[in-house]
């Protein structure tokens, strides 16, 4: 179709001959337009040729000679234009048009006749009416497009040819029956659709012969999948047991149709377990035995199906919580009261395997006591170290397993002791004994600060029983005991058997002596007295041997300030020297060593003598008093001036 814009006609006049001029129209190029239009029609009045002067106020008249009709008239301007408006009535008739403009001429002016013609073609316009079957579709459904066809009255053009665009991609082209109506059927299919909104465009083809204008109508659809979901009868968590097995089921459908022969992907803590194909009504069924190859507690479940071009992929999820009945193991029951306790704990599942990351806890039930633990070791459960209080005798306890999967109790009855104490109060040696040297020992036992009356201790030399001795009401057992004639080192051990009544521990004190023909040497220096007058320095020591004899006839050889002396023990292992003072105070050593006989070891060694100022000063005749009396008078001497003077003033 070749549209154009209203037309202007110019149509030129002369005095005595007319020359006319048209709008540019050929043969090949016919203007177009459809019933409706508005049509601007106008012309100029020229005299004197195409480029004369304009003839104003003169009187045009515009005919359309297809229909017969006066269309108006008008006065030419200043200019010599003179123009009418004429919309093109539905009821005129289709094809070829001729339309003129007329200037019947002025005898007063002189001015002569003149007409002008104009040719189109007259179209109707078409409009096409579009049902379809949905607005919304799903990938390779088909679309059913009914479209009818009218012309500018409202009435149907059959043998019209109708085509459908996506894009610049024609999809089809349908002519309309003698009804102006025709169908398309197009597939829904995502290589030449895409999801979501999608428009075509039909289109009219025009009809030059009867004179039908083309048109074009948008048609705007949407693809969307459908919507799946899974069907089954479990809840979000589902609970079984190990060594035990289950069979589960899901359905999938999409609005409630089942969706057949499509592949369900099975994922056990996200690991594929199977992949099935969905059967006649949309089911799979699989079966799962939790065995060995299960951990305790949660796993998760996935049912998977991703979708095809037609349906929307779908998940459901569920949590499998897998219990077992659960094998307590504590290493003791038996516990010592006031003493650290450790207990390790293992839990383990049906198949005997140790469990991990779960809260132990020993609840103390005779005290309410909580004791939690101190680690948790790569072969047990749970370790725990606490003291044990409270009373001896038999008391329960329950250990507590808790996880957000498990909330166990397992109670037990365990034995709570006490441990005496066995101490030695007093021995006539120190380790050291000659060949059958009657020693003597005293002991004490004690449990819970209470001494332990009339019980009996053993006395055990290598394993053999010695003697047994029942304790006094203070818990004192005192007894001597001969040493054996071979030398050596020996242990003596003071045994008490317990009491289960009364829920007392044995219980055993060890005492190892060596017996020698010599033995080592203790010095101890027992008095030391200062004689200032005499400036000297009395020490007494006392020679004992360390299995509590005296060391009689010892030569004690000493030095002191670079001086050596010797003497001798008494009888009673006493000795006693004098040594002189020194001039200054301050610490001094004296060296000694004791000769070795046939029953005492040498020895060596020294003792550290600290000697004062005052203790100088009182060996050098002054002394305490001295000081006092030197100082007093001197005091007095200095304040005799001050009180004569005082005496004269007044």
């Amino acid at each position: 179709m070749n549209k154009i814009s209203p037309p202007l006609l110019f149509f030129c006049f002369i005095c005595c001959f007319l020359f006319f001029t048209i709008s540019d129209v050929s043969a090949d190029n016919t203007d177009i337009y459809e019933r409706g239009d508005t049509l601007s029609f106008g012309v100029t009045l020229l005299q004197n040729g195409t480029y004369g002067d304009p003839v104003p106020n003169q009187k045009i008249q515009f005919y359309d000679e297809t229909e017969n009709t006066l269309l108006g008239f008008s006065i030419t301007d200043e200019t010599g234009y003179a123009c009418i408006e004429w919309t093109i009535p539905y009821t005129h008739s289709l094809g070829p048009t001729l339309l003129n403009a007329t200037f019947r001429g002025n005898q007063s002016e002189y001015l002569y006749p003149s007409v002008q013609f104009y040719f189109f073609e007259l179209y109707s316009s078409t409009t096409a009416n579009i049902e379809a079957n949905a607005s919304i579709y799903v990938p390779d459904d088909f679309m059913q497009l009914d479209v009818s066809v009218f012309d500018d009255s409202g009435f149907t053009l059959g043998d019209v040819n109708v085509s459908v665009f996506f894009e610049d991609t024609i999809l089809d082209t349908s002519t309309t029956n003698q009804n102006g109506s025709t169908s398309f059927r197009i597939k829904c299919e995502l290589d030449v659709f895409s999801l979501g909104d999608n428009q075509l465009l039909i289109t009219v083809h025009d009809d030059s012969n009867r004179f039908y204008s083309s048109s074009s109508s948008l048609y705007t659809f949407e693809i969307h999948k459908l919507e799946t979901q899974f069907h089954s009868n479990y809840s979000e968590i589902i609970h079984a047991s190990l060594n035990d097995s289950s069979s589960f089921h899901f359905q999938l459908a999409s609005f409630d149709s089942p969706i057949a022969g499509v592949p369900i992907t099975i994922l056990i803590d996200y690991e594929v377990y199977e992949i099935q194909q969905t059967n006649e009504s949309g089911f799979i069924d699989f079966f799962l035995e939790f065995d060995e190859s299960f951990e305790l507690f949660n796993h998760s479940l996935a049912i998977v199906f991703d979708g095809n071009s037609r349906y929307n992929t779908v998940t459901t999820k569920h949590s499998i919580i897998l219990s077992s009945p659960l094998a307590v193991i504590s290493t003791n029951s038996s516990y010592i009261l006031n003493e650290l306790v450790s207990i390790n704990v293992t839990v383990s599942d049906i198949f005997n395997r140790t469990l991990y990351d779960l809260n132990v806890v020993i609840h103390d039930l005779s005290l309410d006591i909580f004791h939690y633990p101190i680690d948790s070791l790569s072969n047990i459960s749970a370790a725990f170290r606490f003291e044990i209080v409270g009373k001896k005798g038999l008391r329960k306890f329950a250990i507590l397993i808790q996880n957000q999967f498990v909330n166990q109790s397992v109670s037990y009855i365990a034995t709570i002791w006490s441990r005496p104490t066995i101490t030695l109060i007093n021995s006539s040696i120190d380790g050291y004994a000659f060949p059958r040297q009657v020693i003597h020992f005293e002991f004490t036992i004690i449990n819970e600060t209470h001494p332990l009356s009339h019980c009996v201790l053993y006395v055990l030399l290598e394993s053999s029983v010695l003697m047994s001795i029942y304790t006094t009401v203070n818990g004192l057992a005192s007894f001597d005991i001969t040493c054996p004639s071979e030398t050596g080192k020996y242990q003596y051990v003071i045994q008490y058997d317990g009491n289960e009544t009364r829920y007392e521990t044995p219980v055993c004190f060890i005492y190892s002596i060596n017996i020698c023909e010599q033995v080592p040497l203790t010095v101890l220096l027992i008095d030391r007295f200062t004689s200032c007058p005499l400036q000297q320095i009395h020490l007494d020591f006392s020679l004992i041997g360390l299995n509590g004899v005296a060391a009689e006839n010892m030569g004690f050889t000493y030095e002191w300030l670079n001086i050596s002396h010797s003497v001798v023990s008494n009888s009673d292992g006493y000795l006693h020297i004098v040594i002189p003072m020194p001039n200054t105070s301050g610490c001094y050593i004296l060296k000694y060593e004791i000769e070795e006989n046939s029953r005492f070891l040498n020895k060596t060694g020294i003792v550290a003598i600290c000697i004062s100022h005052d203790e100088i000063l009182a060996s050098q005749g002054i002394g305490l008093p001295g000081i006092f009396i030197t100082s007093s008078i001197s005091t007095l001497i200095v304040c005799i001036p001050f009180f004569r003077r005082k005496y004269l003033l007044s």
